[in-house]
């Protein structure tokens, strides 16, 4: 008799456990997902998270998290993360995988994880992290050049233009936002090749927090606006903007005219 339990891909934990036929008194067997993996019958829709444990030690403002909900399927479902200090954030999920950055506070953080499949939540997933500023090494600092004739703004789309939108507090905001994507970045490839949890400082002050969209005072990445007395030709010339790796021969080039922004 094929004890092979007939359960698609996706079904609930609910619709699987009613779908096994085995014989009387035999254990059930194994259930494979999607991607061939061996899921026990018992761990079907329950989340899963695959490159972070519970009360796991980290050092970075936001975390790139990984997990699974097996035996669920759906091109367009979502991954809600939900943080008592911070405003929920959603992600797209595919056949019960999900990918999210979540945002991290000094301490205890605990952190609850709701599979969405349209307007039903069909799993719920909680999870405890401890971050903590990794202070062993220097910070590093994040600046930001305005030239002497600046008008303080930056390229975008015509319909990115505006207060807010293009100029410096703009720049500012996004700097930072990179900042901490790069920082999470750099901590999950270093753990995924064996190096453990690290990763780089950021320079951090009290101050409102534009990372959050609530503009909360928290502990966030300080950026130092810095206004040499260049122009912005001055500064985006290759020859004097230590942007290019000239030959010494050039005869363009002058290390006596290279931006100092100290």
């Amino acid at each position: 008799m094929d004890t092979k339990p007939n359960i698609d891909c996706g079904t609930t934990s609910a619709d699987a456990a009613s779908s096994l036929v085995v014989p009387s008194g035999e254990p059930l067997p194994p259930y494979q997902d999607c991607t061939g993996c061996t899921v026990n019958e018992s761990e079907i829709g329950v989340m899963k998270f695959l490159n972070i444990k519970d009360n796991e030690l980290v050092h970075q403002r936001l975390l790139i998290v990984h997990g699974h909900v097996p035996g669920v399927s759906g091109s367009d479902d979502k991954i809600t993360v939900h943080h008592p200090d911070f405003p929920a954030l959603t992600f797209p999920a595919v056949d019960g995988y999900f990918k999210a950055i979540v945002h991290l506070d000094s301490g205890e953080n605990e952190l609850e994880f709701h599979y969405l499949q349209g307007d039903s939540c069909t799993s719920k997933g909680k999870l405890v992290v401890k971050m903590e500023p990794f202070t062993a090494r220097p910070a590093l600092k994040l600046a930001i050049l305005v030239a002497s004739d600046s008008s303080e703004t930056f390229d975008a789309p015509p319909g990115m233009r505006g207060p807010g939108l293009n100029d410096l507090d703009a720049a500012t905001r996004k700097l930072r936002c990179s900042a901490y994507l790069w920082q999470a970045f750099v901590a999950e490839h270093l753990y995924r090749h064996g190096f453990g949890r690290r990763t780089f400082r950021l320079e951090e002050e009290c101050a409102p927090d534009t990372m959050g969209c609530d503009n909360k005072d928290r502990m966030t990445a300080r950026v130092h606006v810095l206004r040499p007395n260049r122009t912005v030709a001055e500064i985006q010339d290759k020859y004097i903007a230590q942007q290019w790796n000239s030959l010494p021969e050039d005869p363009l080039w002058d290390p006596c005219k290279l931006v100092d922004i100290h």
